[in-house]
């Protein structure tokens, strides 16, 4: 593995990263006239849903690149060989929810479902974190905020989400789980997969990806025999980690592109040109 080799690697993604955030930046979040999203903003009952809909996929953008950038810092040196697939992990799923919002292929009151949605599943996250700070948060405020929302939804014409027991579970709809929103969205399931295994130290994962084997048939304990693990992390795990950030990263700025209306060319050839600048042993 040659520094020169990984320093270009690190690079392509730092490069990618500020370039397309010239571009992205430059349109100030504004959908251009004629835009699916100019339509959805005049035609939906309510404008503001709309607004929030692309308010939190354009976060989740911020979040992604956020986890990109994090991502240099863990393999320059000295490299770290875990905490990089971390990063990786956080930007696929930050990219694919990004996308799910940003969706071309689905209608406004769709969009306002899955906004909904994502609502509810972090203010229940809230609501369960709360209820472990022992009164320092009030769980009840959260579940009035909670209940305000399921209100606006139904005033929108969105049926209540309740389970057998008459549950209340989502509101617009059920959240799905990340995994079957990065397999729809960015068809990467098994990447995803991977990902999670070394966020969640498996040792499965650890051995392959995470540590190298530098000594077998050792005593590591009085009458026991194992091998001795250093970490480690390869260059080809390296160019797979950037890589994978670029293209996810490429893929949820697309979306909202289309979707605005923006001029994509830009963004494609910053892609290609961080991916190209990659060097594959």
């Amino acid at each position: 593995m040659t520094k020169n080799a990984i320093s270009k690697s690190i690079s392509s993604v730092e490069d990618f990263l500020e370039q397309t955030g010239k571009v992205w930046a430059g349109y100030e979040h504004k959908p251009f006239p004629n835009s699916i999203a100019a339509k959805e903003l005049s035609s939906f009952i309510r404008p503001e849903s709309i607004g929030t809909a692309y308010s939190q996929a354009a976060t989740l953008i911020e979040v992604a690149a956020d986890y990109a950038f994090a991502l240099k810092s863990t393999l320059t040196e000295p490299a770290q060989s875990i905490a990089p697939w971390t990063c990786v992990r956080g930007c696929l799923e930050a990219a694919s929810l990004s996308m799910w919002l940003f969706d071309t292929k689905i209608d406004a009151k769709e969009r306002v479902r899955r906004s909904l949605a994502f609502r509810y599943e972090g203010l229940d996250q809230q609501a369960k974190l709360a209820e472990t700070t022992k009164g320092i948060v009030n769980p009840k405020d959260i579940h009035k905020r909670i209940n305000q929302i399921e209100q606006l939804a139904q005033e929108l014409g969105y049926p209540r989400v309740l389970n057998k027991k008459n549950k209340r579970i989502g509101v617009g709809q059920e959240m799905p789980s990340v995994t079957k929103i990065v397999k729809k969205m960015l068809n990467k399931e098994q990447n995803y997969r991977l990902l999670s295994g070394m966020v969640h130290a498996h040792p499965w994962a650890l051995q392959h990806f995470g540590f190298i084997q530098t000594h077998s048939e050792q005593i590591i304990f009085e009458n026991v025999k194992g091998a001795y693990f250093e970490k480690h992390i390869t260059l080809d795990s390296i160019n797979f980690l950037c890589v994978e950030t670029i293209q996810c990263m490429f893929e949820a700025l697309k979306m909202n592109f289309d979707l605005f209306g923006w001029d994509i060319k830009p963004i494609a050839l910053a892609t290609k040109s961080a991916v190209d600048q990659i060097q594959f042993e």
